[in-house]
């Protein structure tokens, strides 16, 4: 029975594999492909965010410059001059956004109609925004501005700068 091989005398002890650590954590390796895709998608979402708050960087300057407008703004006396500076600000959006040998030439209803085909939603071919163009070139006539007709003015202005498209130039 000595050379029986199947003799218990000829079992050995179990070898104990090593304790699994708690880190770093093994997944699979769909599991390790799946983290990277998530990441590569965490860091293009936050590139993007960026570039976008960058490119916007003129628009929040030109809001900025709009409140100073409003808040300079509390006589009639001053619309005149308040009105010119509406006109400015808009035209040197419109430059710093739009090809200059397309805006910077334009006065009168083609701006106006420019503005309007931009983002303006047809409210500076309104009543309202003609003040506009009459301030450049009547700037007498401001006296008549009532202050519904400044605040909707004003209104239309900030929805222009927040909301026109841009052109890739």
């Amino acid at each position: 029975m000595k050379d029986d091989t199947a003799s218990l005398s000829l079992l050995r002890d179990i070898i104990e594999p090593t304790a699994i650590t708690l880190w770093p954590p093994a997944p699979a390796p769909a599991g390790w492909l799946l983290l990277a895709l998530l990441l590569v998608w965490l860091i293009t979402l936050i590139v993007i965010a960026v570039l976008h708050y960058r490119s916007n960087a003129y628009r929040r300057d030109a809001i900025k410059v709009l409140d100073d407008i409003r808040s300079s703004a509390s006589t009639d006396e001053c619309h005149s001059k308040d009105v010119l500076r509406l006109a400015e600000l808009l035209k040197r959006v419109a430059i710093s956004v739009y090809p200059r040998q397309q805006v910077a030439s334009l006065a009168g209803d083609p701006w106006l109609k420019f503005l309007d085909s931009s983002g303006g939603d047809g409210a500076f071919d309104s009543a309202t925004g003609r003040w506009l163009t009459r301030a450049t070139y009547q700037p007498g006539i401001i006296s008549e501005l009532a202050d519904d007709e400044w605040q909707k003015l004003l209104l239309s202005c900030r929805h222009w700068i927040m909301n026109h498209r841009k052109q890739i130039q």
